[in-house]
């Protein structure tokens, strides 16, 4: 799935039709009403990898009435970032002061922060 984003410049006082018109287009997942350069936010997800295939989604925000202009930023397909691991070396002392043992094919071992990054 490549996914890109539109923002989409309208005439002044036509922002509500466009924003509505925006409804009618089934690859536009997300529209956010902005202020500034550009009144309109429009997130697109279409089948395939390539990019490419976002352009007709843009031909159709363009044939929109009172849409003057738009700029498609094309997104780079990052995954979704995984949590941070959770400090886990004061709970590893507690257990070891307490002279818990691991269980069956675990070892406690210690490393300093530096170590683990080099």
């Amino acid at each position: 799935m490549a996914v890109g984003f539109v923002l989409i410049d309208s005439k002044p006082g036509s922002e509500r039709e466009v924003y509505a018109s925006l409804g009618e287009i089934k690859e536009i997942v997300e529209a956010h009403p902005l202020f500034g350069e550009y009144d309109i936010l429009a997130k697109v997800e279409v089948d395939g990898p390539n990019i490419e295939n976002l352009s007709p989604v843009v031909m159709k925000i363009r044939g929109i009435p009172y849409v003057i202009d738009t700029k498609t930023l094309p997104g780079c397909g990052m995954k979704k970032a995984e949590p941070a691991p959770q400090d886990t070396t004061e709970e590893l002392l507690e257990i070891i002061r307490k002279g818990i043992k691991p269980p069956d094919g675990v070892e406690f071992t210690r490393t300093s922060r530096k170590d683990a990054y080099e």
